[in-house]
């Protein structure tokens, strides 16, 4: 303990010098946007190659489960492919007027992920480079992932539905209803729909799908059914409770999904 102390001592101006340096150091990315999007960049390149490099081992070791997982997205794609021409018709909300595509799909692979905190996030293999940006929506074959957060160069961090601060606007199938949907922490699998009215016809089992209203997500990805739903009195809307349908803490292969109109249509909400 006592050589511990003299160790201190004498490098005390060295510790105290660092100990500054990184004060300031969080001080500047902290109120400055161009010096935080560089640090984030550069961090995010640094430790995305950590996590690519420890997802490689697990990827060997898991060999099984990611072909399973592969196995059923195909069997998905198959389906769709599958469909009769009168059907697929009603699949058609990711093109604008038969011609351009309205949302634009990416591939990426999931190399560090976290699903047991209260704000937990994902990080992938992609970046800008890759024509990653903030705000677009994350999905996996079983249905949502996240949000886009931060983009380095050649990784990205997204953050999960498994987290206090994502609220993804989605409604009721075939009914129509709509309310924001969100995480209250308590599992994995359980969320939260609010807004919708007490006097809808609701019923368990009911799916969840996204809405579509937005801009991040395509209108009708299914997130979930209802659990459970109740009234609250003095109040005059649901609590309805949704059972995730994806396991989140098992996602391996995402689509980041770009909305190819997303600056337009931000735009006129400005004006």
């Amino acid at each position: 303990m006592q050589d511990l102390l003299i160790l201190l001592i004498k490098y005390r101006n060295v510790l105290v010098f660092v100990i500054l340096e990184l004060i300031t150091l969080s001080l500047v990315v902290r109120y400055n946007n161009s010096q935080r999007e560089i640090f984030y960049g550069s961090s995010s390149l640094l430790v995305g190659n950590v996590y690519k490099q420890k997802n490689n081992f697990s990827q060997f070791v898991h060999l099984a489960e990611v072909n399973q997982s592969l196995a059923a997205e195909n069997s998905t794609l198959r389906r769709l492919l599958s469909i009769e021409p009168q059907d697929s018709m009603k699949l058609d909300t990711f093109f604008l007027n038969g011609e351009k595509p309205l949302f634009n799909y990416r591939t990426a692979q999931v190399i560090n992920n976290s699903v047991n905190k209260t704000k937990n996030v994902l990080t992938i293999n992609k970046g800008a480079v890759d024509g990653i940006k903030p705000r677009m929506g994350v999905v996996d074959h079983s249905g949502l992932v996240g949000i886009v957060k931060n983009v380095g160069e050649k990784f990205s961090v997204i953050m999960s539905i498994l987290n206090t601060n994502a609220i993804i606007s989605c409604k009721v199938k075939d009914k129509g209803y709509f309310g924001p949907l969100s995480w209250d922490a308590k599992d994995v699998f359980t969320f939260t729909l609010n807004d919708v009215p007490n006097h809808a016809p609701i019923s368990k089992n009911d799916t969840i799908i996204t809405s579509g209203y937005s801009y991040i997500f395509p209108e009708g990805i299914v997130v979930g059914t209802v659990d459970s739903l109740w009234s609250v009195p003095g109040n005059d809307y649901f609590v309805i409770k949704v059972k995730l349908v994806n396991d989140l803490s098992k996602v391996e292969h995402v689509y980041p999904i770009e909305n190819m109109n997303l600056t337009q249509l931000d735009s006129l909400k400005m004006q």
